[in-house]
């Protein structure tokens, strides 16, 4: 009788949902009320044109943003979710049901009791946040496997007593998505990955003022691979990143997602923006797509000397205002990363005055373009200008909006990102005494 109270709940709750994400929704937050767990994620599979199978979160309940941001996209070959949301789940591992569900509660040794082979591959994103619960549960429609529930908790054995309940909602709510039609399954989609690759609110770091903002396009077929982020660094400097992975659609930003996991786990050990990038860079090999490459700036921002560090690897340079005018921050362009496992990263140095504005952004700002005409460095400039008493993050959208405007709509778009970044006068001290070298592309105009 509570198993079918619990499943009528489930069935009402999602009938009555006013869109495919409303009613994904509805299933996690159901699945967390039964389990009283932390965490409940709905992945949905999503097949791409180059024949990899993905796992896009498109509804979540309690989980972290960090969270999010890494776990948005996976493919089936990389982890658990994957293998149980496509049905490949073997059954003959103590870890998985016979339902084809993955259930173990805890996971924090999991690693150490299985071999790899016995396992398979393991993102360990799960075990870093520090869940000793998990339940992965199949969603599955009238044509079979289309997803999974992913449920976590921090405390242990926390599913094993409801787990042929979870897979008989499994089975349920798997019919009910896909009576929501196909429209509000792809807007949900392109959401999700606008929030995790690109969020509209960046990371609050202590000592810097940041504003973003970035348009993708309105198809899941037609998005690239832009991305940023941002993150503090040991000894209190502040890196940001911005780039793009070639390509278009689920595989540019999934391969995108993971570069960005990537990156940032690289970030924390690294001297500098050149060894940092040329570490990553070095352990690439199996990440990306034959014939895919990224183009990253990395800056790190060190506010008690007043000095800017600038790495780049095939991307546009950033640009620094001060004091009304807007200069192109020259830097050796390095390979774009992917493309020689060996290469090496130099990296320039700058000053960073008190109120200066940094500038990262994307290539599809510049390249913008009408009647031949490019939107260019120029533009960017010409509008930074305008609004330099306005927010950061007005000042971003203003950038973006512009470039948008001056793109003739007959031709291909791209995505757009721009990233600003600003030391308060407030919060910056300088130490004139510290060298300005690092390279010999040191900046002659300070």
């Amino acid at each position: 009788m509570r198993d079918l109270e619990h499943i009528t709940s489930l069935v009402d709750r999602m009938t009555a949902a006013p869109s495919f994400e409303a009613a994904a929704r509805s299933a996690a937050d159901w699945a967390r009320e039964l389990t009283a767990c932390e965490s409940a994620i709905v992945r949905l599979r999503q097949p791409s044109r180059e024949g990899r199978e993905w796992m896009l979160v498109v509804a979540a309940s309690g989980a972290s943003q960090d969270f999010l941001r890494d776990e948005t996209l996976v493919d089936d070959s990389e982890c658990l979710c994957g293998r149980v949301g496509v049905g490949s789940a073997n059954s003959e591992r103590p870890f998985y049901t016979e339902g084809g569900s993955f259930v173990w509660g805890h996971v924090g040794s999991i690693e150490s009791e299985f071999s790899r082979e016995v396992l398979g591959n393991t993102r360990g994103r799960c075990i870093a946040e520090g869940y000793e619960s998990l339940a992965i549960i199949p969603l599955i429609g009238v044509s079979g496997h289309m997803g999974c529930i992913h449920l976590a908790d921090h405390r242990p054995d926390v599913f094993e007593a409801d787990a042929e309940l979870l897979e008989a909602a499994g089975r349920m709510a798997g019919r009910l998505l896909q009576n929501h039609q196909e429209k509000d399954s792809e807007r949900a989609a392109l959401e999700a990955i606008r929030e995790a690759m690109l969020p509209t609110r960046p990371p609050s770091v202590r000592g810097v003022e940041l504003g973003v903002f970035a348009t993708t396009a309105e198809a899941l077929m037609r998005v690239g691979g832009d991305f940023y982020d941002v993150f503090e660094l040991m000894g209190g400097q502040v890196a940001l990143v911005a780039g793009d992975y070639s390509g278009k659609g689920l595989d540019a930003v999934g391969t995108a997602a993971r570069l960005r996991h990537h990156l940032a786990a690289h970030a924390a050990a690294a001297a500098d923006p050149g060894s940092f990038l040329q570490e990553a860079n070095a352990t690439l090999a199996d990440m990306l797509s034959a014939r895919r490459f990224a183009s990253v700036v990395c800056c790190t921002l060190d506010h008690e000397n007043g000095r800017l560090h600038v790495s780049l690897a095939g991307h546009p340079a950033p640009l620094r205002l001060r004091a009304g005018v807007v200069e192109e921050l020259v830097a050796p362009p390095n390979l774009p990363l992917g493309i020689d496992p060996r290469g090496r990263f130099e990296s320039v140095s700058f000053s960073l005055h008190e109120d200066d504005v940094l500038v990262l952004y994307t290539d599809g700002v510049t390249e913008a373009r009408n009647e031949g005409t490019l939107f260019g460095v120029e533009g960017i400039g010409r509008i930074i200008k305008d609004e330099a008493t306005t927010s950061l993050t007005d000042i971003a959208r203003a950038v973006v909006t512009a470039a948008a405007a001056h793109h003739d709509p007959s031709l291909p778009d791209d995505d757009r990102l721009v990233l600003l970044a600003r030391v308060p006068g407030s919060l910056h001290r300088r130490r004139l005494e510290d060298p300005v070298v690092e390279s010999a592309h040191e900046d002659s105009s300070d």
